[in-house]
């Protein structure tokens, strides 16, 4: 499978990159300013009012960062499309099933409720976002 690689508070994670329509930055080339996008959590893409889901709130057990240089990584999950914030995106990989471990000993700092597993190569790890229990936060709000 392949995965887009993404940074938020500098943890390395990823997602099916056939869930991803496209990679946003925000201000350039789209009408919805930043600081538009995170006062209301949602953007404006293609004449329709996406939302948009602060990925570090519920990853994380740290505050996020609230920089404005952030990229928002439009997906389409189950047919509703919805913007994922995340500080960058920066490459695709590609990995098998049997690659992917267990999330059971990971930094304290991250939330295992929203991952699928984690891939470690040379000490690094990146941590698999499982997309459908994203997707279960959204339809709860």
């Amino acid at each position: 499978m392949k995965y887009l690689v993404f940074t938020i508070n500098s943890f390395r994670l990823a997602l099916d990159i056939n869930k991803v329509v496209e990679i946003v930055i925000p201000g350039v080339g789209s009408s919805t300013s930043p600081e538009k996008i995170l006062a209301e959590k949602s953007m404006k893409y293609q004449d329709k009012q996406i939302p948009i889901i602060i990925v570090a709130d519920y990853l994380f057990n740290i505050p996020a960062d609230s920089s404005e240089d952030f990229r928002i990584i439009l997906c389409e999950l189950d047919g509703k499309l919805l913007g994922l914030l995340v500080d960058n995106a920066d490459e695709i990989i590609r990995l098998s099933q049997d690659r992917i471990k267990s999330t059971e000993k990971c930094s304290p700092l991250i939330k295992t409720d929203f991952l699928d597993g984690k891939f470690v190569e040379d000490e690094k790890e990146i941590y698999i976002v499982a997309t459908d229990k994203i997707l279960s936060v959204v339809k709860a709000v």
